[in-house]
């Protein structure tokens, strides 16, 4: 377990840290300490002295892992004291802050004289609108704490509470507030497209694999479909890959590949836990039903042995699959999914070229691409093999997206997205669609695809620091790019993303 000091913004100038420019707050990436800059934080700000530590268990197979929280006192600015507000038939006391971590993070704490509260929500939106952004609460007992997500920064929004009960619903009157802004080291995206036919939403994401070194990026950050940051963590910790939000959406967990830990953050910003994991965590993580992650585990030393596991919040660590070795021929995992229909994962593995299926029990389904299977595999049709993927999106109806690092047709190892019909009565695997870049463009690291609500697929060239929705036809719907911002701020490195994946709603279950 490490400590460290652990400190964070209210979206301030950065002179309040020892720092200039657009230099973001720093982490040594590899659990070191953070100490306060000279003088402490100011305005608001929250000092992590006094957090909470925690140690987890170890699961069979050796995987262990502990959880070190930090976080002390739950500090918020720029808000209001206790409130009396009134109902349409009843009357609630409220208070409500800005996050001092995450200026775009409102915290509602509130309570009611309702009787026979069952449920409750916040409907929020900008000032003078119709208020269509709707957070769940708990139900107060005896009294709630919850999140406004999803804000724009410097921005007037209002707010009103909804309780109900069997006997009928009492909403409060409308309050309103203030956001602040974005720090300076988080990235400005430039947007282009939209319309109609465009996914409405959020893309979380992460600062990537830095091709420098180091990246200037946040660790994790989310940006909605206008192209405006509206959350990132407080703290910079190099190489992160995956970050992505719990299955209930209440904590948001990211991966150091190349560290040996795991890190969940409260979507308040006010308190990160890091969970180190023996051998190292590698590549990718995802969500799971009960609140943990699955994840790839890189084991240690020359002789190691790839897993993967579970891990809980309070540092628990499962084993899922012990050897993946006993599933394929494993050099390089790097994109691990979940799905809820069937309790079964899919993994990539970059250098055998190939995808797994498999069972929550460890037990494989199938593998597509690669070679030398050991259980039922798929004959490609309309494509030959392919070199290089990374991450994919096994869809419902059986078809299969994935990101092609180096597209084996193109002399110039062009990058592509691609679609396959899996069929698994003949096992064939058959392309139906793809997505080249045009010019050619490449990404050697990561690369992501997902399928969304809308029909139309988001890819994510990673190194290109370049996300798109992209149509059934090839059109380009909507993008976001890093680029102008970097060669404004005249970031040492491009500033690019790790995967990423939508959400329609910052709050419950992910789409998929």
């Amino acid at each position: 377990m490490r400590m460290r000091w652990w400190k964070v913004a209210v979206g301030l100038p950065c002179g309040l840290w020892a720092c200039s420019g657009s230099t973001p707050p720093a982490a040594d990436g590899a659990g070191g300490s953070l100490t306060p800059a000279s003088g402490g934080m100011q305005a608001g700000g929250a000092q992590a002295a006094g957090g909470q530590l925690s140690a987890g268990g170890t699961g069979a197979g050796g995987w262990s892992g502990t959880g070190g929280e930090l976080g002390g006192a739950p500090n918020a600015s720029g808000g209001s004291g206790a409130l009396d507000v009134e109902g349409d038939n009843c009357t609630f006391s409220v208070t409500h802050e800005q996050s001092s971590a995450i200026g775009t993070v409102t915290i509602v704490t509130w309570s009611s004289d309702f009787q026979g509260t069952t449920a409750a929500h916040l409907e929020f939106g900008p000032t003078g609108s119709d208020l269509g952004l709707v957070a769940p609460a708990d139900v107060p007992a005896p009294t709630a704490r919850t999140l406004l997500l999803g804000m724009k920064a410097g921005a007037a929004y209002s707010f009103r509470i909804v309780v109900d009960s069997g006997a009928g619903t009492c909403t409060s009157e409308e309050l309103d507030l203030e956001t602040g802004p974005v720090p300076e080291w988080v990235p400005v995206l430039t947007k282009t497209g939209g319309g109609d036919s465009a996914a409405v939403g959020y893309v979380v994401t992460s600062s990537g694999l830095a091709l420098t070194g180091e990246s200037s990026l946040p660790s994790a950050f989310i940006f909605d479909t206008d192209g405006d940051v509206v959350w990132w963590i407080p703290e910079v910790i190099q190489n992160v890959t995956r970050a992505t939000l719990s299955w209930d959406g209440r904590t948001m967990w990211f991966l150091n590949a190349y560290g040996a830990s795991i890190y969940s953050v409260s979507m308040d910003g006010l308190t990160i836990v890091e969970h180190p994991i023996d051998g190292g965590a590698d590549h990718d993580l995802t969500p799971l039903p009960d609140g943990s992650v699955a994840a790839i585990a890189s084991g240690g030393g020359v002789d190691a042995v790839h897993a993967v596991l579970q891990l809980r919040s309070d540092g628990t660590v499962t084993p899922i699959v012990d050897d993946l070795d006993e599933l394929m021929e494993v050099n390089h995992p790097n994109a691990l999914h979940y799905y809820q229909a069937d309790d079964t994962l899919t993994l990539s593995d970059l250098e055998a070229n190939a995808f797994v299926k498999f069972t929550r029990a460890g037990e494989l389904v199938w593998q597509l691409g690669g070679a030398d299977p050991v259980g039922d595999f798929f004959d490609l049709v309309g494509l030959e093999p392919w070199d290089d993927n990374h991450g994919h999106h096994l869809l419902p109806d059986g078809g299969f997206l994935f990101f092609n690092n180096s597209f084996s047709l193109d002399p110039e190892n062009n990058s592509a997205a691609i679609r396959l019909e899996l069929d698994e009565e003949n096992w064939t695997a058959t392309k139906s669609w793809e997505y080249v870049y045009e010019p050619a463009r490449w990404s050697g690291q990561l690369g992501d695809v997902e399928q969304l609500p809308n029909g139309n697929v988001l890819v994510t060239n990673s190194n290109g620091g370049l996300i798109e929705e992209v149509s059934e036809g090839g059109e380009i719907v909507q993008a976001f790019d890093t680029l102008a911002w970097s060669m404004m701020t005249l970031s040492s490195d491009l500033a690019h993303f790790g995967y990423a994946n939508f959400r329609t709603s910052l709050y419950g279950p992910p789409p998929r």
